[in-house]
């Protein structure tokens, strides 16, 4: 889903009060005031400002492609979030995904898009669910397995203090 990869910046500048991040292109400029930084709601709220902007507009488009391709259901709203504890949700019509997605290849970023979608259909993990999941992606299982250990990796990278 990322055509283009995305280069993290790192740069210290003892004359910067609060952190700064900056989208360039395909950029990620993070400039930081020393090398003990700790990760903020400060610099949680911008980050979370540049991946929004990075995702959400192609994310928004392949919900509304694999849509047409699995479920046909209506949606009402498509929102990210900054979470940690899970890669989507739906909640009625309204799908919410976490952000850190942006770290996820297009095989995974799919399966949690179908996910979401099917729980437009079935609102729990029943037997259904799971065979209505099966019918779009037949390997769910393996893509699930590596979206956990993703999870552990990233949750252990990105803790906000």
């Amino acid at each position: 889903m990322w055509e283009v990869p995305y280069n993290l910046i790192w740069t210290y500048d003892s004359s910067v009060s609060q952190p700064k991040i900056k989208l360039q292109g395909n950029e990620i400029n993070i400039t930081l005031n020393n090398t003990k930084f700790k990760l903020d709601k400060v610099f949680a709220a911008k980050w979370t400002r540049v991946l929004k902007l990075i995702i959400y507009d192609r994310l928004a488009l392949r919900v509304q492609e694999i849509n047409a391709l699995t479920v046909k259901q209506p949606i009402e709203k498509i929102a990210l979030k900054n979470n940690f504890s899970k890669w989507g949700s739906c909640s009625g019509q309204k799908l919410s995904f976490s952000l850190m997605l942006f770290f996820c290849s297009s095989a995974q970023i799919d399966y949690v898009i179908v996910h979401e979608l099917c729980h437009l259909v079935h609102k729990n993990h029943s037997t259904s669910f799971w065979k209505l999941l099966g019918s779009f992606i037949p390997k769910y299982r393996e893509i699930d397995q590596s979206l956990k250990f993703k999870s552990y990796k990233i949750g252990a990278l990105l803790k906000f203090e």
